[in-house]
């Protein structure tokens, strides 16, 4: 069922929306159902490694395992949210993220020499954004200069990449929550008052993992009276991306997932526990 189908079959007031939260996972990122055999923090030790090493190839291996470590990273990050890595640069191909890039950079600032797929992160609040200038500092080095580049600014390339391996990790597992409740007067008597939607992305309860098979849908259920409907959100749909923000804590994104007439500034809602 389309997204719009759901909306009309239910009589929201959007400006007093009251959200539950449901618990966000707390793992390490890689340990979710993922293929990568070598994993950003294996990049990481490599480099620590590296740097113990006290000579130039010690110093050049360091510094080129710390910025494949950031590159394994923000390719595990699009990877989570459900976005194929190896194609997520190429034309036309999950072109509906521009758009939001294009917001962050008007309310913001200009990237400049910055790759599409850190854009991505920063844009979205998963990169903090003042680590952006020191990768992009470190791309340089290994990409457009051939000096040999000092101990002392090597450690600092590695232990950027070990800030951002966990910044992003921490904002991933403990602040995307993995489904939220919304509706009004959402609670009656302790229980669930109906209508009401839920929104989901699947994950392994017993371990915490993302289903493998699954981890690229959001699920949009509304409950009403004794019906149940159902609109399930692929990567490819323009609504997937306003989905993760919403997961993310921005929950005046609803808005445009579910294309009602209204500003984000007048969305208002507030937050309760059951």
């Amino acid at each position: 069922m389309e997204i719009i189908q759901l909306t009309k079959k239910v009589d929201i007031d959007w400006t007093n929306i009251e959200i539950s939260l449901g618990v966000p996972p707390v793992a390490h990122l890689e340990n979710y159902s993922f293929d990568f055999e070598i994993s950003p923090r294996d990049f990481l030790s490599f480099a620590q490694q590296n740097l113990k090493m006290n000579d130039k190839k010690g110093l050049i291996s360091a510094l080129s395992n710390a910025k494949r470590a950031i590159d394994c990273q923000i390719d595990l990050v699009i990877l989570f949210y459900g976005f194929n890595y190896s194609k997520f640069e190429k034309a036309n191909c999950y072109s509906q993220i521009k758009s939001l890039i294009n917001e962050y950079e008007i309310e913001n600032q200009k990237f400049s020499g910055v790759p599409f797929k850190l854009k991505f992160i920063t844009s979205f609040g998963i990169a903090p954004s003042f680590l952006v200038s020191k990768i992009r500092e470190l791309r340089n080095k290994l990409e457009h200069e051939y000096k040999m580049p000092s101990k002392a600014e090597v450690r600092e390339a590695v232990e950027v990449a070990e800030l951002f391996i966990n910044s992003t990790e921490n904002i991933i597992t403990r602040n995307f929550y993995h489904s939220i409740f919304f509706g009004n007067n959402l609670y009656i008597d302790d229980s669930y008052n109906k209508p009401f939607f839920k929104i989901s992305y699947p994950e392994d309860n017993k371990d915490n993992k993302i289903l493998k098979q699954k981890y690229n849908e959001f699920k949009i259920t509304l409950f009403k009276n004794k019906e149940t409907y159902i609109s399930k959100i692929s990567p490819k749909n323009k609504k997937y991306i306003f989905l993760i923000k919403v997961l993310l804590g921005e929950f005046s994104y609803l808005v445009d997932v579910f294309d009602i007439d209204m500003e984000r500034k007048y969305f208002n809602y507030k937050l309760i526990q059951k």
